[in-house]
Parts: structure tokens; sequence; C-alpha cells
């Protein structure tokens, strides 16, 4: 993904995939993530934004496929309309617990440190690379 609008025009995918040089990656292309991305790039950086979604809601049919996921859900929360995805394990509402004061949840890619995090022992630990 290049930003602004204007370099991808100029550029082709095979070039921005030859060079491996940029200034700044973002992990995750969420609202945060653009929003960095976008910053970083009107500020003359080159940015590299790696992303382990689908992109699934790209088009029309998959944005309503994202719709009726969410719609049929037992539970809703923020994550409902997407599929598991264990190279992005996100803690659902109905896997949150009360931390004790001073405790730290580092059990899926977001690390907490609060009055609540996700419920996931180590068998929920063990799916993912560098988590102690």
């Amino acid at each position: 993904m290049l930003f602004p609008l204007e370099s991808a025009l100029k550029a082709d995918s095979k070039s921005v995939a030859a060079s491996g040089d940029y200034d700044i990656v973002i992990v995750g292309s969420g609202i945060s993530g653009a929003i960095i991305a976008k910053q970083a790039a009107e500020a003359g950086k080159r940015v590299l934004v790696l992303e382990a979604g689908t992109g699934a809601n790209s088009s029309l049919a998959g944005y309503n496929d994202l719709l009726t996921t969410f719609y049929s859900a037992a539970t809703k929360d923020n994550q409902s309309p997407f599929p598991l995805n264990a190279n992005a394990a996100m803690p659902r509402s109905t896997q949150l617990r009360k931390l004790q004061a001073g405790e730290t949840d580092s059990s899926t890619y977001i690390v907490q440190s609060g009055p609540y995090a996700a419920i996931c022992g180590p068998s929920c630990r063990s799916r993912f690379r560098n988590i102690p």
C-alpha cells in the first residue's frame, strides 16, 4: 500500500516490492495504522503497511459477507464480523477477565495492562510465536 495516492499511481507493484528500503513499517492497517501511514507519507517518508487481515471487505460482496457474519454472531463486539485470524489473535469480549493490580496479560498480540484482559491460558499462547 502506498501513500499518498499520487505515489501509488506513479509506481508499479514490482518496483515497489523490489525495493526493501522503507523509513517506517507499520503493523496493522486499522484506523490508527492508516492515520500514521498517511501522516508519515505526507512528511516524505517511505511507508510499508503490513496487514494480517484478508481484505475481504474491499469489495461489496466481501463487505456484505462481513455484515452477514456480524448479524448472525451470537455475541456482538468489534470483532464479530471477522473470522478468527491466527496471525492476529484478538481477544473477544466473551474472553475478558478482570486483572489484578499490577498484572499484565500478553496472551495475544495486544499486551493488556489494565482492569480487563482476555482469558487465554498456555494452550492459547502456544498458538503464537515469541509469546512467553
